[in-house]
């Protein structure tokens, strides 16, 4: 990872906050592989083409192992200072997925995500369609524990392989029968 601290004091706040709510959960739960997190984006492109990017308000990037799973982490602060600073995490499927239109297969792979979880999609030119690249969930800052982080990366966990097995492998629940679809 390339080391990349947006310098002001919402960020190192935001830090601090998610590194001790990740600190919290590493001593709460003895039975995983310790949690790790490194700050920064993930390669030298990207930290070049943020460089020449138009300035707009700055993300603090970092990258969170658990569960055998990578959680990019994106955190920013809102325009209105009101508003609280937020940590975006996802999680990337093994491949981008076209999702399905059809009414009950749409339905299933929706219904594959967690309370608070949503699909990470991005319009696709060729095939026309709707790639899904993973699934996302956003949370406040100030509110974030050990327990909360956990939480939020369980439900992303069981989100994204529920999900991916719809879409990649077509294996899954019926969600649309079993909620009364015909």
């Amino acid at each position: 990872m390339f080391d990349k601290f947006v310098r002001a004091e919402w960020a190192r706040e935001a830090v601090g906050r998610i590194e001790g709510a990740v600190s919290e959960l590493n001593c709460q739960i003895h039975t995983i592989v310790p949690i790790r997190i490194v700050w920064g984006r993930a390669n030298e492109e990207e930290v070049e083409a943020e460089n020449e990017a138009p300035k707009g308000r700055p993300f603090q990037y970092g990258l969170i192992n658990c569960f055998d799973l990578d959680f990019e982490l994106f955190i920013s602060r809102q325009g209105d200072r009101a508003h609280p600073t937020l940590c975006r995490l996802r999680t990337r499927f093994e491949r981008p997925q076209l999702l399905p239109l059809t009414p009950r297969e749409l339905y299933n792979v929706l219904r594959c995500c967690e309370d608070g979880v949503s699909l990470w999609v991005l319009p696709n030119q060729e095939p026309t369609g709707i790639l899904v690249l993973g699934v996302r969930t956003l949370l406040p800052v100030e509110n974030l524990t050990g327990r909360v982080l956990y939480d939020a990366l369980s439900r992303l966990r069981s989100s994204h392989n529920l999900a991916f097995d719809q879409l990649a492998r077509g294996r899954g629940d019926d969600w649309w029968l079993m909620d009364g679809g015909t």
